[in-house]
């Protein structure tokens, strides 16, 4: 019983059109995987900036109903900046404000039925000057968006 040898053509390694497909399919997971670690970051930024404003809400109204300072609290929006203030109008010359500056690539628009974005809540009930919408979006992507809802009876309601 012999064993036959079959012959090897020499050929070790591989073709540049195997490196070339796997260099290709390589290319494309990393892109698919770096557009959802973007896409993730983008929608807990986003996240983060609502819960701020929020909670900005919620201490002007916590303020407000404990009277402190004798005087209701509010929040003034525009579309790069809010600001905490104490008082029942929002002086911009008052250096007790607190102002924020949002997160670039995102921007606040509000439907708040007040002239100037601002809403104050007032002493002792809590109850908002102006109701409405605070939307915070992605400027680069509108539809990824998170609106605050503030109620008649200072209710806060977030709607992600």
């Amino acid at each position: 019983m012999s064993r036959s040898h079959i012959p090897c053509s020499g050929q070790k390694g591989f073709t540049a059109i195997e490196i070339l497909v796997v260099i290709a399919i390589v290319f494309i997971i990393t892109s698919i995987g770096l557009f959802a670690f973007i896409s993730a970051r983008k929608t807990k930024e986003l996240s983060v900036l609502s819960d701020q404003i929020y909670f900005t809400l919620e201490h002007a109204k916590s303020d407000a109903v404990s009277g402190k300072n004798g005087v209701g609290a509010g929040v003034k929006f525009s579309t790069t900046t809010y600001a905490f203030f104490g008082g029942n109008v929002y002086d911009p010359a008052n250096t007790n404000n607190k102002v924020y500056t949002v997160t670039s690539g995102y921007q606040i628009t509000t439907t708040l039925a007040s002239s100037d974005g601002s809403v104050v809540f007032s002493r002792i009930y809590g109850t908002p000057s102006a109701t409405g919408t605070v939307t915070v979006a992605d400027a680069s992507a509108p539809t990824r968006k998170v609106d605050i809802v503030i109620g008649n009876l200072g209710d806060l309601t977030v709607i992600k």
